[in-house]
């Protein structure tokens, strides 16, 4: 009995003694609790060594988008899928209505006056050879040689050269066909033209014609 008293109050002494350091060393004590405590917050808020985190201290699902670099968000993204083919084309639809008429517009200013035709000079030439100036333009009687009795009429001297000529025979005469000669082999040296007028057998015969010239 005597024993466990004596050990009861060695428990107790101790238990004395830790108080009283406590109490007296109380403030030395907190001090050293911060100082520690700052010192492992300081730790934690510097700057990881490079390399140093890895997978197994990243907590799944944690990184967002923005903690990416440039080049692992342009990763990302996926090739372009190929365009699908166009459908087939659908059916005409049908006609609309077909519209009301316009009422006519005005006419257009008149254009101007074509070229001149082609004919150059005409004349209507009496029997004896002589040209009827009333009816006559660029040929006038000193154009026309008539050699008398002969149904033969020689041109010369006109302001154009003939190509092609038309005779109608007048109403002063026996005359029923004529012939154009460009050579006018009956004419004297330098004539442009011959005429020549005939009866029904072919005789020569005088008679009065209208010319005209291309």
């Amino acid at each position: 009995m005597q024993a466990g008293l004596g050990k009861s109050k060695r428990e107790g002494h101790i238990m004395n003694r830790i108080t009283r350091y406590i109490c007296q060393h109380h403030l030395a004590m907190l001090a050293l609790f911060v100082g520690l405590g700052g010192t492992s917050y300081a730790a934690a808020d510097a700057l990881l060594p490079k390399n140093s985190v890895g997978s197994a201290q990243v907590i799944n699902g944690s990184l967002q988008k923005v903690d990416l670099s440039a080049k692992a968000r342009s990763a990302l993204r996926g090739v372009k899928g190929a365009q699908g083919a166009l459908g087939s084309r659908g059916p005409s639809g049908p006609a609309g209505p077909q519209g009301a008429a316009r009422p006519q517009g005005p006419g257009g200013a008149q254009g101007p006056s074509g070229p001149a035709g082609g004919t150059v000079g005409y004349a209507h030439i009496n029997s004896n050879g002589t040209a009827d100036g009333a009816n006559s333009n660029n040929v006038a009687s000193a154009n026309v040689a008539h050699i008398a009795d002969s149904g033969i009429y020689c041109f010369s001297g006109l302001s154009f050269s003939p190509h092609a000529v038309g005779v109608t025979l007048g109403v002063n005469g026996a005359a029923w066909a004529d012939y154009a000669s460009l050579d006018a082999p009956d004419c004297p040296v330098g004539a442009q033209l011959e005429i020549n007028t005939r009866d029904q057998a072919l005789a020569a015969v005088d008679t009065d014609f209208y010319i005209t010239f291309n």
